[in-house]
């Protein structure tokens, strides 16, 4: 139903051309997986599959045993990791969850990975795929359902994301995909990558169109909280409103909440000149920058839609808090119009993105329920770090995939880590960057030469939520060495940035987004 509905819309918007050039987009060479890589970094668009356990060691024979907290931790990441048909659009990939398990004695680790089993990955060749840059294919039946975004995990289950309705479910023992495992929800076209769940409450919020038919032309919107039951996930609404206009598809990519209060930002997709090289949606339909947020209030259930005074595509909320004031304070990861564009094979292969085309500098809103406004600033604009050895100075304040640690989650906090670009002429993500927001500086950095890196994921020592408690702990990560080509599981020291342990993967991991701690003993930590 939701691919008829987002083909409807294409049609509608560009009539005959539609099948003329979207199955490869004109002009377009298309890579054969793993075998032409982009020039510099050369994990986009490879395959990686490994079924059986791998036991890794670190590098060096004089790393200790991992500190006991880490002792039987879990760790999930989501790939895009299988590219059948010559596919062209890097995160359209098939999703595969790949785990990594520490010894319960902090010796030993192991990983493996299992792709998720959808249609297409049964039998992609029969199927209709239409993703954000890919197809659609030639065809018997529609291959929908490929969520390999985010990992969910709720109520002792695992489900996989994406920002649409079309969500996926694992066992996290086994990571076997749990047969017709589905979202119920009625009319919805998509749903957040990114629900926003608050874990001492237990309970996750998730912002969606709510047409009374299924459309993804609409103006009505709506909140839910998501209810797992023994394989189904319905979503019971708690909260709507009725927008000024229609808007195509919209949806917030991740919400977040405070105390009080559930923050959307209402972004939308938008017609563009089909005169391009795209393929799947991205040849129709590229995202808007808008300025429209969607609240709720979590006392009452009551909403506000709320114009802001800034126009932008919200990539990532992560901590948001209500500040003295009774303000909520929203930091962003603002993107561009462009932003989805950048994960083509043709852009991949380009020495390097143009990187103040697809973001935004960072901001920081302030939302007022009771005034109904919203105003934001750049932040970060302070450009020097403290000058120690084990600091680089920075070429760029532009950053993604930010992280802080989940006990300070919906409170006022100090620091927050990222990935971020030594120069606008990096090839990709090569910098680690730890922020303070009381002042608004990255205060540590760390980079490598061709080391290329994914978003990082805190892990605390402990649970304490004082102050001086707050960066006691690990970040880990898979970074990618161009030159050996080879992934490393990395561990870092939060505090001062830096590397712990490394443990070399005898594969290359392919880029991708989110991953998930599951600390021994605890329930897993959400993302964000």
């Amino acid at each position: 139903m939701l691919l008829l509905s987002v083909l409807t819309v294409a049609l509608t918007l560009t009539a005959d051309a539609f099948y003329l050039d979207s199955i490869i987009p004109p002009g377009v060479v298309v890579p054969a997986v793993a075998a032409t890589p982009p020039p510099t970094v050369n994990y986009f668009l490879r395959d990686f599959n490994v079924t059986s356990n791998t036991t890794i060691t670190p590098t060096s024979t004089s790393t200790p045993p991992l500190p006991s907290f880490l002792h039987g931790m879990t760790h999930y990441r989501l790939l895009p990791a299988s590219f059948p048909g010559k596919m062209a659009y890097h995160f359209d990939g098939l999703a595969t969850v790949l785990k990594f398990t520490v010894g319960n004695d902090g010796k030993k680790m192991s990983y493996r990975s299992k792709e998720f089993s959808s249609s297409a990955a049964v039998d992609y060749k029969k199927c209709i795929f239409y993703g954000t840059g890919t197809g659609p294919t030639l065809g018997t039946h529609i291959c929908f359902t490929n969520p390999g975004v985010n990992l969910l995990p709720i109520e002792g289950q695992l489900w996989l994301t994406i920002d649409t309705s079309k969500w996926g479910r694992v066992d996290p023992d086994t990571l076997e995909t749990v047969a017709n495992a589905s979202v119920k929800v009625t009319n919805s076209l998509v749903l957040n990558a990114h629900p926003a769940c608050d874990r001492i409450a237990n309970v996750c919020y998730v912002q969606y169109p709510c047409p009374h038919s299924a459309s993804p032309i609409s103006k009505d919107i709506c909140f839910a909280t998501l209810q797992p039951g023994a394989t189904d996930m319905e979503t019971v609404e708690v909260g709507r409103a009725t927008m000024k206009k229609n808007k195509i598809i919209q949806h917030s990519h991740s919400p977040c909440l405070t105390e009080n209060y559930v923050v959307s930002k209402v972004d939308a997709f938008v017609p563009r000149n089909p005169l391009n090289k795209n393929g799947g949606l991205l040849k129709f339909l590229h995202q808007g920058e808008d300025s429209l947020w969607f609240v709720l209030d979590r006392r009452t259930n009551e909403t506000k839609l709320i114009e802001g005074d800034v126009s932008f595509v919200n990539n990532h909320f992560w901590n948001c808090y209500e500040n003295d004031q009774g303000a909520v304070v929203i930091e962003a990861v603002a993107a561009t119009e462009d932003y989805l564009d950048t994960y083509f094979g043709r852009n991949l292969a380009k020495s390097h993105p143009e990187w103040n085309e697809i973001f935004h500098s960072p901001l920081r809103c302030h939302l007022s329920w009771e005034n109904a406004t919203v105003v934001c600033a750049p932040f970060l604009t302070q450009k020097q770090e403290q000058k120690e050895e084990d600091i680089l100075d920075p070429a760029s304040t532009l950053f993604d995939y930010p992280t802080f640690n989940p006990h300070f989650k919906t409170k006022s906090y100090q620091y927050f880590y990222a990935i971020g670009i030594q120069s606008n002429t990096s090839a990709w993500f090569d910098r680690l960057v730890k922020v303070d927001v009381h002042n608004d500086t990255i205060v540590r950095s760390w980079s490598a030469p061709n080391i290329y890196l994914t978003e990082f994921d805190f892990v605390p020592a402990t649970n304490k939520t004082t102050p001086e408690d707050e960066d006691d702990g690990v970040l880990i990560s898979v970074i990618y060495n161009a030159t050996s080509d080879k992934s490393s599981f990395a561990i870092f020291n939060a505090t001062t940035l830096r590397p712990m342990a490394m443990y070399p993967l005898e594969h290359a991991v392919p880029f991708h987004a989110h991953g998930i701690v599951c600390k021994k003993g605890i329930p897993c930590f959400t993302n964000p």
